[in-house]
């Protein structure tokens, strides 16, 4: 999976020598592979690989301060894309090893690396290719018939369907789809608009989320009709790719992803990890087998150190009253001074007085998102207030007896406390 880049100031190391030239690590990832012990026997173990895209060094700044380097380091003209042999050589706490075993060399800066189908997706500049491993190491099997408008800077994969998701640097998501019949990677889908993403990961074989530089993350889904008309495609993708980057011509081949949930986090999300995004499972014997329903959501961090969760809603029901809640939260909110809001122990004042619900959208509009810190003030309100706006959410006709506005809250608070534990289960 994609890293933030390393500075290896005294290059790669292996037993105290120097393997490789100084530079910086671009992405790493690792993967098994089977690995033929003997033909006669035919025994087949898993050996692990490492494998490390670096953008190396100028041989003068080898010697030289990490500060120095900084100022004289100068984009490459040859990134290295090494492997290494996870090794293990004894019991003890240096019982593992890393040993070199293959070296790519590449035009331009390796952005992504992800094991996909037994093979390597490898993105460099704006060219996606797979290779397959084989005796002689790495061997290039296929490669993008022309390079995308801008640099890649996020790859995910889904092997179910062989597709692969990609967000060069500025024009957004693409989805390719490898065809082993031709042996062809073919764009078959891309974004509807322009986003500097930053972050990508897959929710399933038709949704990605991702995270821009703008602080928002957002989550796109291909239409259940497109995808069939993918996977149903009598051209395996040859119109698609054929009429790519031409607007006008391509609609009919080229399909749309569309935004489902939009939300602005704030600050620059640094990373995201998806709980719970499959599933089913294969077992020994090449069976799926259906998994422990597990914590669901995607957990997030930013550039200012804070975490974040996003939880699914498990039913329309939830979903509906959560949403007015937050309504009638964002309005009490903006309504109370400073110094009359219920999180005033808490050091979290609303100082402008302004929406929460506008702050989310602040890039753009907010979409399928509820804000469950705003909602979780509801549990500090007086019992009074709690009772108003429990009824107005619930929809209670006036005047509301005692018993049934206490019932109510009730329901919010317990709604509210599963909305939270299943958010703690992602942390």
């Amino acid at each position: 999976m994609p890293t933030s880049p390393w500075f290896l100031l005294d290059g790669v190391t292996v037993n105290g020598e120097l393997a490789w030239p100084v530079g910086w690590v671009t992405t790493l990832t690792s993967m098994p592979v089977p690995r033929q012990v003997s033909e006669t026997k035919k025994v087949v173990l898993q050996e692990h690989l490492l494998v490390v895209g670096l953008a190396p060094a100028p041989a003068s700044s080898a010697t030289s301060s990490a500060h120095t380097f900084n100022e004289e380091m100068k984009p490459s003209s040859n990134a290295l894309l090494i492997t290494f042999s996870v090794q293990r050589q004894g019991e003890g706490d240096a019982s593992w090893k890393l040993a070199p075993v293959d070296r790519l060399s590449f035009p331009e800066q390796i952005s992504a690396v992800s094991p996909f189908l037994s093979h390597l997706a490898v993105a460099w500049g704006g060219h996606l290719a797979l290779y397959a491993r084989t005796s002689r190491g790495w061997q290039p099997l296929t490669q993008t018939s022309r390079p995308l408008p801008h640099p890649i800077v996020a790859l995910a994969t889904n092997e179910d369907t062989r597709r692969l998701f990609v967000a060069d640097l500025r024009e957004g998501v693409y989805l390719f789809k490898y065809y082993p019949q031709d042996n062809r990677l073919a764009v078959v889908a891309e974004d509807t608009q322009r986003r500097w993403i930053h972050r990508l990961q897959v929710l399933d074989a038709d949704t990605v989320v991702a995270a821009d530089k703008f602080g928002t993350i957002f989550v796109l889904r291909l239409p259940l009709e497109s995808s069939a008309a993918i996977e149903d495609d009598p051209s395996r993708g040859h119109l698609a790719d054929r009429y790519f980057g031409h607007p006008q011509l391509s609609r009919p081949f080229v399909a749309r992803f569309t935004t489902e949930c939009v939300f602005h986090a704030g600050s620059v999300a640094t990373s995201l990890h998806v709980f719970g995004a499959k599933n089913e499972n294969t077992d020994s014997r090449g069976q799926k087998q259906p998994l422990d329903h597990g914590p669901e959501g995607i957990l997030y961090s930013t550039v200012n150190g804070a975490f974040g969760a996003l939880v699914p809603f498990r039913s329309y029901s939830e979903w509906e009253m959560l949403k007015r809640l937050e309504s009638e939260m964002d309005m009490y909110w903006a309504k109370q001074g400073t110094c009359a809001h219920p999180s005033r122990g808490l050091h979290q004042w609303n100082l402008l007085h302004s929406s929460v619900v506008r702050f989310y959208g602040g890039i753009e509009p907010k979409r399928h998102v509820v804000s469950g810190q705003l909602c979780g003030l509801f549990a500090l309100l007086d019992a009074e207030t709690q009772e108003s706006i429990a009824g107005r959410v619930l929809g209670l006709q006036e005047p509301i007896a005692a018993s049934e506005a206490r019932r109510a809250v009730a329901l919010l608070l317990v709604a509210l406390g599963r909305l939270h534990a299943r958010a703690m289960l992602c942390y």
